[in-house]
């Protein structure tokens, strides 16, 4: 699906470029100060070693990419991309691998994650069921988010660029992560992936699975009134 911006690979990471880009980025020093990370003792002496890092940068393509704000004003629906750096919040090169915020939505509307490129996982938790599902995806997959689960991103072994299809009307509470993360995080070490457990939470199941490709973003283009549909919208 071309978007009308250009991505390129830059070692590990990914560099996103169109003309009159808008967006906002998230670094680590943030991540530390709201007690979102999974080890701040490891994210502080990260911090201490190497300075401060850009961990990801939300662009606004409803904004400034002309074919997108026409879509999104006729819908409702806002279209942006994340691009996830990689790293690892640790001073060795094992640890959590960096990711997004995390938010829930104030209204009761879904969310639809399209990688483009690179490698990432959706951590998603349904709080009411206390379950956790860590979801790999790979470049074209996609995933549609629950109305109710609070969800970030985590890396993989490189960075990831993620598109997002989100009614304007969701909102984001990004207070349901303040001063306690997820209940699971995404590590790395020696090169394979865990997922340990935060122990500021109790009884919560986790569930690994794999994402699959799909054409939402497509649609959003050519049959938008069955996007609005999957997201919940009338």
């Amino acid at each position: 699906m071309d978007l009308g911006v250009e991505i390129k690979e830059q070692g590990k990471n990914y560099l996103v470029n169109y003309e009159n880009a808008s967006g906002w980025m998230r670094s680590l020093s943030r991540l530390i100060e709201d007690e979102v990370v999974f080890s701040l003792k490891d994210a502080r002496e990260l911090l201490k070693q190497k300075g401060d890092a850009v961990v990801y940068e939300v662009f606004n393509l409803w904004k400034t990419i002309p074919k997108v704000r026409e879509m999104s004003e006729k819908t409702g629906i806002n279209c942006d991309i994340t691009v996830l750096n990689y790293g690892v919040i640790s001073p060795s090169d094992s640890g959590e691998l960096f990711f997004t915020y995390g938010h829930r939505h104030e209204k009761e509307y879904s969310e639809v994650y399209t990688l483009l490129a690179g490698e990432v996982f959706l951590v998603s938790y349904e709080e009411s069921r206390q379950k956790v599902t860590v979801m790999h995806m790979e470049k074209g997959d996609e995933v549609l988010i629950s109305p109710s689960s609070i969800h970030r991103l985590h890396c993989g072994r490189n960075g990831a660029v993620v598109a997002g299809l989100v009614p304007k009307e969701a909102g984001h509470d990004y207070n349901v992560v303040k001063g306690r993360g997820m209940p699971y995080s995404v590590f790395l070490k020696d090169n394979k992936y865990e997922y340990p457990k935060n122990p500021r939470f109790k009884d919560v199941e986790l569930e690994l699975s794999d994402a699959s490709s799909g054409m939402t973003l497509q649609s959003f283009f050519d049959t938008p009134d069955e996007v609005k549909k999957l997201l919940g919208m009338k």
